[in-house]
């Protein structure tokens, strides 16, 4: 099994479009939770097995480091939404980037991104996860992740 790319859980686009979550970007309380490539994201599962400790997205095959990167990983901060970037008909999803001093995390290869504690229909819904495209690790340094120019993630909306 492998990680395998990143994607938008299409149940999460769904709540969203349907009004039954309030999964908002920009106001919300968004967490990053480390994962090793051996887990294998299913974009088209339930909402139950898309929220953080459920599914293959468990506290038992999460990455941390007590200290410095804790379960559950650091919240996200100054986050963007913005219609027609990078290009028309596209809207970009954006945050700081994120940065951990003292960290000794081992072959993290993507992580969760999710909104927590939004309540029903589920609790610490994941929105997407990404792939970091192969294996990082720190042995007491800095993990970092700088995000692409075009933000965390974009999509095309046409």
């Amino acid at each position: 099994m492998a990680f395998g790319g990143s994607g938008f859980f299409t149940i999460s686009i769904k709540d969203i479009l349907e009004s039954t979550a309030i999964l908002d970007w920009s106001a919300g309380t968004w967490n990053l939770a480390l994962f090793p490539d051996s887990i294998t994201p299913d974009y088209t599962v339930t909402a139950a097995n898309t929220a953080y400790d459920s599914g293959v997205w468990t506290a038992a095959a999460e990455l941390d480091d007590p200290a410095d990167w804790p379960l559950g990983g650091p919240a996200l901060t100054t986050m963007t939404v913005t219609g027609e970037s990078p290009g028309a008909g596209q809207v970009k999803l954006d945050a700081a980037d994120v940065s951990q001093v003292n960290t000794t995390i081992t072959n993290a290869r993507g992580c969760l991104i999710y909104m927590g504690s939004i309540g029903s229909p589920v609790v610490d819904q994941g929105l997407l996860s990404v792939d970091f495209g192969s294996d990082f690790s720190t042995t007491n340094g800095t993990f970092a992740i700088t995000w692409d120019s075009n933000g965390v993630a974009f999509f095309d909306v046409w």
